[in-house]
């Protein structure tokens, strides 16, 4: 399951798992009834970033735990332009996997590749600074630290771009680390937040961070730029 929100969104296959840049290693175990007590949110059936057609014919595009409706004119242009291919569109092969599908929280719909740049988001890398940043729809999301990169992107690569054409995109929120992220940074001492809806959230007991089923070996020592990305939440505890 991922804890997203206050909600529970299950995954039911190993690919809509890792596509998602998750890690097994990351896994909390925790007691059946503790992650029942969270909302059901969705199932995860599917690779993150695909076309996916319901039962009635409409055409999604997935993006984390969401289906972002695809028209018939933005399918045309996706065509149309060379990113989409009518047999890269997931056809569900089962009631089971159809369910999963409409189970998942519908989101913004896609846009058109002809009205927007990267629609379906990719990262950019100035070859004169080494900056990198993620496009989605036009509008550039700085990613300021290699860890917020591996945490948010861990299997995607970039594609190297002119400093002018970096400097071109609108600039919108920079990205922050993936929640359920452990960290902690020089200035704050051997203290560990997690990061939980942007914001980081301390535990405040070695007790209480073993008794969630956390590790150490899973802490990310980052920096103090990169902490202070992060506004500071209420205390993380076994309520969450």
């Amino acid at each position: 399951w991922l804890i997203q929100n206050g909600k529970r969104y299950g995954f039911l296959s190993r690919i809509a798992f890792l596509t998602r840049g998750f890690d097994f290693k990351n896994i909390i175990v925790l007691p059946l009834q503790g992650v029942l007590a969270y909302e059901q949110g969705g199932d995860i059936q599917f690779p993150n970033l695909s076309f996916v057609k319901a039962k009635n014919g409409d055409l999604y595009f997935l993006n984390g735990v969401t289906k972002e409706p695809v028209s018939a004119s933005v399918k045309k242009d996706f065509i149309d332009s060379g990113l989409l291919y009518e047999q890269e569109i997931i056809i569900p092969e089962s009631e089971r996997e159809y369910n999963a599908l409409n189970s998942m929280p519908t989101g913004d719909a896609l846009e058109s590749p002809s009205k927007v740049e990267y629609p379906t988001g990719v990262l950019l890398q100035d070859i004169s600074t080494g900056a990198i940043g993620y496009v989605k729809d036009s509008v550039m999301h700085m990613l300021h630290s290699k860890d917020i990169l591996y945490t948010q992107f861990p299997n995607r690569t970039w594609v190297r771009v002119s400093h002018n054409e970096f400097l071109s995109f609108k600039r919108g929120a920079a990205m922050k680390l993936k929640d359920g992220t452990l960290v902690r940074s020089p200035k704050y001492g051997m203290g560990v937040y997690i990061i939980s809806n942007g914001y980081r959230r301390p535990i405040t007991s070695r007790d209480l961070f073993d008794g969630l089923g956390f590790k150490m070996s899973n802490v990310i020592d980052t920096d103090d730029f990169t902490m202070e990305l992060h506004p500071v939440g209420p205390p993380f505890d076994s309520a969450h």
